[in-house]
Parts: C-alpha cells; structure tokens; sequence
C-alpha cells in the first residue's frame, strides 16, 4: 500500500493501544513504525530499476527483521523515555503497526518478502489496489472522528479506533472475496464456453475495487480483461 494508508493506519493502531498513556505521541509513533519497512526507498535509487524492484519489499518486510526491530526499537524507547511504562508496551506500540504495514502489502500485486533471507518467494494475494481511494476514506474518517471526540473517555475513543480497523479489515475481507468470486465467474464461462486457459490472474485498477483487470493465459497466449464489479460485465479487451 501507498506510504498514507500505512501511516493512518498505523495512527490508529497507536491510538488504540497508547493514547491513555502517551496521548497523542501514540499516533505519531504509529504512523512511524508502520513505515518503518517502506525505508528500504532510501537505497533502491542506488540500484538500476531492476534490481531496485527486487531491493523494495525484500528483506526490510521480513517476519525477521520485524521480529528483531520490533524487540530493538522497544528497548530503545523503553531505556530512553522518561516513562515507566513496560517493555512489553512499547513492543507492541512498534510491533502491531509495523505488523500491519506487512499484512496490507500481501495483498497487493507487488508481493513481499516475508520470509527472507531464507527464501525469496514474494507472498501476494493480488486484491488490493496500492492505492484504494475507499481504503483512505475509511481512514480518514476514522481519524476524523477519533477528533472530533477527543473530549470523550478513553474507553469509547478506543473502541471508535477499534471500530475504524474492523471497518478496514472487512473492507480487505470483501475485496478477496470479490476476487476469488471473480476468477470463479470467469472459469466458469470460460469452460462454458470450451475455452481452455492455464492460469487466471486478476487484480483491481487503481483507486478503486470496481473496475479489475483480469488475465487469462493458455499455453501459446493471454488476453486481457477489464471487469465491472457492479455491472458485472466485461468492459474492453
């Protein structure tokens, strides 16, 4: 995903857990530690465009950079701040956001990494856009309204918080949903229609989950599709 939903995200993660103990720290915290991957940009411009694509989402999206960070960072901020709160709060204020910005990459089309350096393999669900304009709008008007309350108790604002990521995560649950029933529909009139294929590939345009692209290769060619969610049909070839 784009660096601003990563970041938004990440604010309302930080709210949730610490915005009775640190205020509004929590979410500036958040925000950095869910971008703390998306770092790697900062060496990919000394590499040709090739190599740099393979650098981006590599190791610095790993489960084992994240696991020896997460734990790196927290001792940090729990030697450095003039808190006495616990190891294990400030790990989960690095952790959980951090841990986002890799679960939002998986489903989109450029894969991650997760499990380098022992394997290269790119983890990519392919139903998310790595912009989703819906996406932001979600975010946006959670954090607007974790504004426009901020008078209320702590325990109500968590729960908006919490409400705004649940919001996300089935927004992420429907996308999938509408791709697995898409290729579904797909196979289904291919092999209607005694059309052989190998493999489908489909996955949204940009800004929006109503309009995919969809793939359909054989053995000697593909052709490519652009499929309207709500009027379900193909819009060009």
């Amino acid at each position: 995903m784009d660096s601003l939903t990563h970041a938004l995200t990440g604010a309302i993660i930080g709210h949730v857990l610490g915005n009775k103990k640190i205020g509004p720290k929590a979410m500036i915290l958040g925000a950095v530690a869910a971008n703390i991957p998306d770092f790697d940009v900062a060496f990919t411009r000394f590499f040709d465009p090739v190599e740099a694509m393979f650098i981006h989402r590599g190791f610095s999206h790993s489960l084992l950079l994240l696991a020896g960070g997460s734990i790196f960072l927290a001792y940090l901020l729990k030697k450095f701040s003039r808190t006495h709160y616990s190891f294990g709060f400030w790990w989960l204020m690095v952790l959980l956001p951090w841990l986002s910005h890799l679960i939002m990459d998986i489903f989109n089309t450029y894969g991650t990494a997760l499990f380098e350096p022992f394997s290269s393999i790119r983890v990519s669900f392919d139903s998310m856009a790595i912009i989703d304009l819906n996406l932001l709008i979600i975010l946006v008007f959670t954090l607007l309204a974790l504004f426009f309350f901020r008078k209320k108790q702590h325990r109500f604002k968590q729960l908006l918080g919490i409400f705004g990521l649940a919001l996300v995560s089935l927004y992420f649950t429907l996308n999938a949903f509408i791709k697995l029933s898409l290729e579904g529909e797909v196979k289904r009139r291919l092999t209607t229609s005694d059309i052989a294929f190998t493999r489908i590939h489909s996955t949204p345009l940009p800004l929006t989950n109503l309009v995919w692209m969809v793939v359909v290769e054989d053995s000697a060619s593909f052709r490519v599709t652009q499929v309207s969610v709500l009027k379900k049909q193909i819009v060009s070839v």
